[in-house]
C-alpha cells in the first residue's frame, strides 16, 4: 500500500491540536517520523495512532483479492479490497483511496463509480476509529494490473 500526501491545501487545526497533545517532539511536522517507525506524523493522525510510540505499523491499511459470491451492498464478483482505519478527528481532511493500472495516471476510487463500492463502517476499529473498506472491481484492471494508495492531503495550511 503506498501512502502519499498531496500538495492540497487542507485546514490545520485539527492535526495542530492532535500534535499538540505530544510535546517534545523534536519534528512535530506531518512529514515528520517522531518515533522513528518509518510512518509520517500525518499518516499516524489519519490512522489514529501515536507519533510517539512505534504503533502504526500494525494498523497500516491492508489490501486483499477477494471474490464475493452472494448478491448484496457489494455485487458478485473478483475486487481488490482496501481496508483502512480513520481516525474521525481526520474527516476534515478527506483522506481517500487512488487507484492506477500504471503508477502514473491516479483517480479517486469514487464510489458508485466504474463499480466502485466503498462501505464505511463507524467506529469499526473502536471509539473515534472508523473502518472504510473500498471494494474496487478487477475488471478495471490492464494486463492484470491494477494498484491502489491512501491519498492524504498535506495537512499544512
Amino acid at each position: 500500500m503506498v501512502m502519499v500526501f498531496s500538495a492540497k491545501e487542507a485546514r490545520a487545526s485539527a492535526y495542530d491540536d492532535w500534535i499538540a497533545g505530544y510535546p517534545g517532539i523534536v519534528d512535530p511536522s506531518p512529514r515528520g517520523d517522531a518515533d522513528d517507525d518509518g510512518i509520517p506524523n500525518g499518516i499516524e493522525f489519519v490512522l489514529g495512532t501515536r507519533p510517539d510510540s512505534p504503533d502504526a505499523r500494525t494498523v497500516l491499511p491492508e489490501m486483499a483479492l477477494v471474490r464475493i459470491t452472494t448478491p448484496g451492498v457489494v455485487p458478485p464478483g473478483d475486487y481488490l479490497k482496501v481496508t483502512w482505519r480513520r481516525a474521525d478527528r481526520a474527516n476534515e481532511l478527506d483522506p481517500s483511496v487512488e487507484i492506477s493500472t500504471n503508477l502514473m495516471d491516479w483517480r479517486a476510487a469514487a464510489g458508485g463509480t466504474e463499480g466502485i463500492v466503498i462501505r464505511e463502517f463507524a467506529e469499526g476499529y473502536g471509539p473515534f476509529l472508523d473502518r472504510v473498506e473500498v471494494y474496487i472491481p478487477m475488471a478495471l484492471a490492464v494486463n492484470g494490473r491494477l494498484l491502489a494508495r491512501l491519498k492524504l492531503p498535506s495537512t499544512q495550511a
